[in-house]
C-alpha cells in the first residue's frame, strides 16, 4: 500500500519547529556542517535559561519518523520530520542517540513514543517484524540521556493525535466526511487505521468538565477471526484456504489485499500491495475490484468495533494508506458495508464517518508527551489529552 512503505531522503530542514537544527543525516550520523548543534541560532536567547525539548517518534514495522520541538511549539509542520529505515532496536537506539547528542543545553529532554508492537515485561516494546534485535526498553532508551520516557502503542498515539487534531481550528480541513455530516463535539469515537497492517483504537468521552475528558483506549480487535455475509464468496474462499476464518488483519493489510488480488482473478503471484493500489489508481479492473473489496472489509470491522464502542462522536479512518486513497474508498459502497446489520442498522446510521488527511501518530506522541510534563504546556502548544 502507498505510504507507510515509501523511503525518503534523510533530511532534516535548517530549521525545526524555529529551531535551528544540523541540516542532514548522511551514512547515518547527523552532519554537524559546523554547526554548534541542534537547538542554536534561532533560540540562542532562551539557552541561557533552561528550556524543555521533546522527541516525538512513530515507529513502525519498516520506518521511524522523529520530530523535534521545545515547549510552546505548535505540533509543526510533518514536512520537517526526519525518517529513516530502521529495521532493529540497535539501529534505532543509534539514530536516537545522534539526535540526543545533537541537542544542546542543560534543560531536560522528553522522548515520547508510538511504538508498532505489544507490550513487554517492564514497559517494554518489541516490534514482531524488525529482522534484528526487536526489544526497545525504557532503560535503554533512558541510557542515551532521555530525561523522561513515555512509550505508547502506535495506535494509542495516533488516538491521542486524534483529539488534539479534533481540537483545534484545522480539523474541517483536515476531515474528510463521506457523509456529509458535521464533526460532532461530543460523544465516544472509534479511530481505524487501514494499511500495511489494521490498527484500530476507541477514545470514551469522559464527560465536559473532565480535567481530562478523552480517554483513549488502545485495541487489538484486528486479530479476532473475520465475520461478514452468509454467503461471502470471498471470505469463504479464505476460510477454505487457511482451513479456518481468517483475522480481520489477514484481510485488511498489505498481505491481505494482495491475497484478495489472487482470489479475485486467475492464478498468478500477486503484485505488491502498493502496486496494486497504482494499478487500481489506473482502472486496472482486478486491482481495482480487490482493493474494493479491501476496504468493504475494513468497514465491516468498522462496524464491528464500533458496536462495541458506541461511537455517536464519529468513525475516522486514518494513516498514510487512507490520505494516498481517499479518492479510491468506495464511499457509497462503504458506509452500506458499515451500516449493514440487521439489529443496529438505524444506530449505525447515526454515526458519522470521516477520513482523517493529516498525520495523527507524531501529533499524538507530541501532544500526549508534553501533557505528561508539568506545568502545562505554554499557550500556543498542543491541547492536553
Amino acid at each position: 500500500m502507498p505510504g507507510p512503505g515509501r523511503d525518503t531522503r534523510l533530511r532534516v530542514p535548517d530549521t525545526l519547529f524555529g529551531i535551528r537544527t544540523k541540516s542532514v543525516l548522511e551514512g547515518g550520523r547527523l552532519s554537524s556542517r559546523k554547526r554548534k548543534g541542534w537547538v542554536h541560532g534561532a533560540v540562542s536567547k532562551r539557552a541561557e535559561r533552561m528550556t524543555e525539548t521533546m522527541v516525538a517518534v512513530d515507529v513502525g514495522a519498516s520506518h521511524t519518523r522523529v520530530r523535534v520541538g521545545l515547549r510552546g511549539a505548535m505540533g509543526g509542520d510533518p514536512s520537517g520530520d526526519v525518517v529513516r529505515s530502521i529495521r532493529s532496536a540497535d539501529a534505532f537506539f543509534h539514530l536516537l542517540g545522534e539526535v540526543r547528542r545533537g541537542i544542546e543545553g542543560d534543560g531536560p529532554v522528553h522522548l515520547s513514543a508510538g511504538v508498532a508492537g505489544p507490550t513487554m515485561d517492564g514497559g517494554a516494546r518489541e516490534i514482531t517484524n524488525w529482522s534484528g534485535s526487536r526489544r526497545i526498553s525504557p532503560e535503554a532508551l533512558r541510557s542515551l540521556g532521555f530525561d523522561t520516557i513515555l512509550l505508547m502503542n502506535d495506535l494509542e498515539a495516533a488516538a491521542h493525535g486524534l483529539v488534539t487534531l479534533l481540537g483545534s481550528a484545522r480539523r474541517e480541513s483536515a476531515l474528510l466526511s463521506l457523509d456529509g455530516a458535521p464533526v460532532p463535539e461530543q460523544g465516544n469515537r472509534v479511530l481505524v487505521m487501514p494499511g500495511s497492517g489494521l490498527g484500530s483504537a476507541g477514545v470514551v468521552d469522559l464527560g465536559a468538565g473532565r480535567e481530562e475528558r478523552w480517554h483513549v483506549v488502545p485495541s487489538e480487535a484486528a486479530h479476532a477471526a473475520a465475520g461478514g455475509h452468509e454467503h461471502d464468496p470471498l471470505l469463504h474462499a479464505l476460510t477454505e484456504e487457511r482451513q479456518r476464518p481468517p483475522t480481520w488483519e489477514e484481510c485488511v493489510s498489505g498481505p491481505g489485499l494482495e491475497t484478495l488480488w489472487r482470489l479475485s482473478g486467475e492464478a498468478g503471484d500477486p503484485p505488491p500491495a502498493r502496486d496494486i493500489a497504482r494499478l487500481a489508481r489506473e482502472g486496472e479492473p482486478r486491482a481495482r475490484m480487490a482493493l474494493d473489496q479491501y476496504y468493504l472489509f475494513a468497514a465491516r470491522f468498522s462496524q464491528a468495533l464500533s458496536l462495541a464502542f458506541l461511537p455517536l462522536g464519529g468513525l475516522y479512518l486514518s494513516g498514510s494508506s487512507t490520505r494516498a486513497n481517499h479518492d479510491l474508498i468506495p464511499r457509497g459502497a462503504f458506509l452500506e458495508a458499515f451500516r449493514g446489520n440487521p439489529h443496529m442498522g438505524p444506530l449505525l446510521r447515526q454515526i458519522p464517518v470521516f477520513l482523517v488527511l493529516e498525520e495523527v501518530n507524531l501529533l499524538g506522541a507530541w501532544s500526549r508527551g508534553w501533557a505528561q510534563q508539568l506545568p502545562a504546556p505554554s499557550t500556543g502548544s498542543p491541547p492536553s489529552t
